[in-house]
């Protein structure tokens, strides 16, 4: 520690008789003077750094014997860079086990005394033969007695051991050395020597050590800058991107039916079964997961409940479906594309299924005397009050029915997960490998293996399925609004075109009139045979004016005047021809346009265009009644073939488009931004400690390298403990 008074101080501390463990010392040569040279320790950074020495040496102090090393780093001015392992002698750790066995054992009988005194000799045997034993450390023996004996049994020859001292006095007495290589500088220089020339000798083996620590450490530290940057943020959305990509791909094959693929595979009980559960536990809303949604999970489970309640469960349902509906593919696991026609029968059903409830039904009386009254542009007539009734009737019950279809397309579509991924992973190997893409195989690694990935490539695709569920809801409930608003243009009957090929075929069925010429005339009357007989042989066509005058002026032996009356007779015959269509189309139209503006199948003629009275309530409300259950089947029949087609639609349109567009903007969010950057920290620190440890091996190489070459100085201690 050097020579200064604090030195003296600080040693005697480290040697306090009382040391029960190893006390590893490292003394490295500082710039700071802590202390005089011959006076007492001055000034409070002196003091200071006595107490710590104080107390870090007290950690060793105690009762327990204890193998593990407890390490110390002191700097100062003047101090020697060595290691020091400072074992405390043999007898004085026996003498504290033995006490401390007796004290713990005063009660106990002498056997339990044996045995503990045992525990302790086996203790001290195993950490002399951890320390002292090892070839790799030098024994300087301070003492004689058993510490020297100690340093013979563990070194018989002498090659490690080194006596100052007393330990050296009695050596000198029977060698006659000179008094200053006892103890004092003298005595440190051997000491230096001896392990100089002990690391010169193991300087090869430590390069080759060194050598393969180095490739160890260049490997290690490449995989931290690997694993760094294949876990940055921006990697790691590049391949969340790269792999939703991938992911809606797969759901195109998915959807279009893959054998083999058995994953979340259900029968249609199972499945609702399965729905229900999760409505029940609010896990079916309907929104991005940010704010509101346009479907609560509260609203949803009403929904289910609603048409459940109505078969006595969620197995009375699905009877019905297999027994009276008898949707295919009832009793069949399916999945995937199977799976999504089997749901499009099933909501389609369920919309059918709707009917006002009978307690609306039994306040109609009372209802419609709420809704009659004066309004802005005079009393109410009864096709307000109807529709106002229509509102309050029909849209909560179809609402509920809106919502169920649309809660049922979105879990089915958040369930395709399961099948993507399973799909995915059988191209790994097989002919499958050899027909799609190898990015499947390769992506589902990735999202097996990063679980951050996972999160946002699934994240993004519910997202996706839920805009589906919303547009799908939007358009329904578009036209159920609609509908109750105005039911008189839902009641109104649909037109079809008549594409009756008699009624194409008049005009060509009519027959040419005859050509008008004198009765001599056999050309004429050549001509007009022909002509008839042109018509006859083509029937079913039609044949234009201008046919018919090319036809009739073909005629060449005619005289003039009878072809000028001729000419003239087809003219008039082929405008009236021309004409007919267009007269019947015209009346087509305005039959049809007749058609459309009556109100057909709602309220009777008596009733339409009549002030509302409130007296009359009672004898009209059952015709009433008759209006609205007639409308709120006839929406609930229109809802059933749009629910059919928007779900279908929406399939496509999630597959080819809106899957892309949702991976395509994936980000992080605040939180998963958070995790990243202290993740990449972590990563980051762990990069350099293997950077720093490199540098040092390095060093140590360079060193050697140098003590080792040619016409260089002796290997000195300093060099060696350089590193």
């Amino acid at each position: 520690l050097g020579e200064t008074s604090l030195a003296v101080a600080a040693a005697a501390l480290l040697v306090a008789p009382g040391m029960r463990q190893p006390l590893a010392l490292e003394l490295r040569c500082g710039s700071e003077d802590l202390g005089g040279v011959r006076g007492p320790p001055n000034g409070p950074e002196a003091e200071a750094w006595l107490l710590s020495v104080q107390q870090a040496a007290s950690q060793a102090l105690g009762h327990r014997i204890k193998l593990e090393v407890l390490r110390l780093r002191l700097s100062a001015k003047g101090c020697a860079n060595l290691d020091i392992l400072d074992m405390p002698e043999k007898t004085n750790l026996l003498s504290l086990a033995n006490s401390a066995s007796a004290s713990n054992n005063s009660n106990n009988n002498g056997g339990n005394n044996h045995n503990s005194q045992q525990a302790a000799a086996a203790k001290v045997e195993e950490l002399h033969k951890l320390y002292v034993g090892s070839s790799a450390n030098l024994l300087v023996c301070v003492e004689p007695g058993p510490s020297l004996e100690l340093c013979r049994k563990y070194d018989p020859t002498g090659r490690r051991t080194v006596l100052i001292g007393a330990a050296s006095a009695e050596a000198a007495a029977r060698e006659q050395l000179p008094a200053s290589t006892l103890c004092g500088p003298a005595a440190a220089q051997s000491l230096e020597d001896r392990f100089a020339a002990l690391c010169a000798e193991r300087v090869p083996q430590w390069m080759s050590q060194l050598e393969r620590l180095e490739l160890r450490l260049t490997k290690a530290q490449r995989e931290a800058r690997e694993m760094e940057y294949r876990e940055s943020s921006e990697e790691v959305l590049r391949k969340a991107r790269s792999v939703g990509l991938s992911f809606g791909r797969a759901l195109q094959h998915v959807i279009g039916g893959t054998p083999g693929c058995t994953a979340a595979a259900m029968t249609l009980e199972e499945e609702i079964m399965e729905f229900a559960n999760a409505a029940a536990k609010g896990l079916c809303d309907i929104g991005d997961g940010v704010g509101p949604g346009v479907v609560s999970s509260k609203d949803a489970k009403t929904a289910a409940e609603d048409l459940f309640a109505r078969f006595g469960g969620v197995t009375g349902y699905t009877n019905y479906l297999k027994d009276q509906v008898r949707i295919s593919g009832a009793d069949v696991p399916l999945n995937g594309g199977a799976a999504w026609q089997r749901l499009l029968a099933e909501v389609e059903v369920a919309m059918r299924l709707a009917h006002p409830s009978q307690e609306d039904l039994n306040g109609l009386m009372l209802a419609a005397v709420r809704c009659g009254g004066t309004g802005v542009h005079g009393h109410q007539r009864w096709e307000e009050v109807a529709s106002k009734l229509m509102l309050g009737v029909s849209f909560e019950p179809l609402r509920r029915r809106v919502r169920y279809v649309a809660t049922r397309v979105v879990w089915v579509l958040k369930h395709q997960k399961a099948t993507v991924s399973e799909w995915m992973s059988t191209l790994a190997d097989g002919p499958a490998s050899r027909f799609y893409s190898p990015l499947f195989t390769e992506h589902l690694e990735i999202l097996r293996t990063y679980p951050i990935v996972r999160e946002l490539v699934f994240s993004a695709y519910d997202r996706a399925a839920s805009a589906i569920g919303e547009q799908v809801l939007k358009n329904l409930e578009g036209t159920l609004v609609a509908a109750c608003i105005n039911p008189d243009v839902m009641l109104r009957p649909s037109t079809e075109p008549e594409l009756v090929e008699g009624r194409e075929q008049d005009a060509s069925s009519t027959e040419a009139p005859p050509a008008v010429g004198p009765d001599t005339g056999s050309a004429g009357g050549a001509g007009a045979a022909a002509g008839n007989s042109a018509a006859a042989a083509t029937p079913g066509r039609t044949l234009s004016s201008g046919a018919l005058l090319t036809r009739s002026t073909s005629s060449a032996n005619l005289p003039t005047p009878g072809r000028a009356r001729s000419a003239a007779a087809l003219a008039a015959a082929a405008t009236s021809v021309a004409r007919k269509p267009t007269v019947e189309s015209r009346n087509r139209v305005a039959s049809e346009m007749q058609r459309r503006s009556d109100c057909v199948g709602g309220l009777p003629v008596q009733l339409r265009d009549r002030v509302f009275e409130p007296g009359e309530a009672v004898d009209t409300m059952p015709y009433v009644e008759g209006k609205l259950r007639r409308a709120f089947a006839v929406l609930a029949r229109i809802l059933a073939n749009q629910a059919f087609a928007f779900a279908d639609t929406s399939m496509t349109y999630l597959c080819q488009r809106r899957v892309d567009e949702a991976m395509t903007t994936i980000d992080f969010s605040p939180d998963q931004k958070r995790a990243l950057s202290i993740r990449h920290e972590e990563l980051d620190g762990i990069a350099k400690q293997v950077e720093q440890r490199l540098a040092g091996v390095r060093r140590c190489i360079a060193t050697f390298r140098g003590e080792m070459g040619p016409g260089s100085p002796p290997t000195t201690t300093q060099s060696i403990l350089r590193f």
